[in-house]
């Protein structure tokens, strides 16, 4: 009579975790993983549970990053991000009675303004009324004050 042999193999207490890694540019952000402070970076080799997670970066003077993503269940996982340093910029206008929109989706209405931007190329649109009546492309690389005058 033949026997049947079970083999019983344990499954080992990493089953379905993966160790990230966590680097920043520049280095030092805080890292918040499912709304738990895990450290700053760099990071490396966390232990998480595969699956569904929010990543939140954030760094004094620059623009905070939330990152959702699922985790597959593998030996190592490297996540890189570069955060986005924010400027002190002044708006002045030397013209009353217009509306100023940066990017399509700040606006106002004050000839001064102060703000804290993102660096990078921005839009200025300069409307009268409904009417468009100047654009412009702004960069922000340093702390500045942007002085606007009707062409």
């Amino acid at each position: 009579m033949k026997r049947l042999l079970i083999l019983l193999i344990p499954v080992s207490i990493g089953w379905g975790q993966v160790n990230v890694t966590i680097e920043t540019i520049p280095p030092g952000a805080v890292v918040t993983i499912d709304g738990s402070k895990v450290g700053e970076t760099p990071i490396n080799d966390l232990s998480l549970a595969s699956g569904f997670h929010v990543f939140r970066i954030t760094l004094d003077r620059y623009s905070p990053i939330r990152y959702e993503t699922h985790l597959l269940a593998a030996e190592k996982a490297t996540l890189r991000f570069r955060l986005k340093e924010r400027f002190k910029v002044k708006f002045i206008s030397e013209v009353p009675e217009y509306r100023y929109r940066f990017d399509n989706k700040y606006e106002w209405f004050q000839e001064k303004m102060k703000f804290e931007m993102e660096a990078g190329r921005h839009s200025l649109e300069i409307f009268k009324g409904d009417s468009l009546i100047d654009k412009k492309s702004i960069l922000i690389d340093q702390a500045t004050t942007i002085h606007y005058q009707l062409k």
